[in-house]
């Protein structure tokens, strides 16, 4: 009886590559799909505390910066602050 294991194992061999398709033909882009949509949902929410944080300083910061400016060009230009100006 050596056609014994022979036969066992050609009958589990469609099994596996059976079993194989699935997995890669259904449950992996399901598995990617999910892993994306996590992802975007992610970048959905926003800026986290210290992005916001970063950003309202800069914001200060050029906010200081344009005023400096206007204060050297009234005083190397002799003109009145460009509101002002006609």
């Amino acid at each position: 009886m050596p056609t014994a294991p022979i036969t066992m194992f050609a009958e589990i061999v469609p099994l596996l590559m059976g079993a194989f398709c699935v997995t890669v033909m259904i449950v992996l882009p399901i598995l990617l799909l999910v892993t994306f949509l996590k992802r975007s949902k992610r970048r959905e929410t926003g800026m986290t505390g210290a992005e916001a944080e970063l950003m309202q300083e800069l914001y200060q910061g050029l906010s200081r910066l344009e005023s400096r400016v206007e204060s050297l060009e009234t005083i190397l230009l002799g003109k009145a602050p460009r509101g002002e100006r006609k």
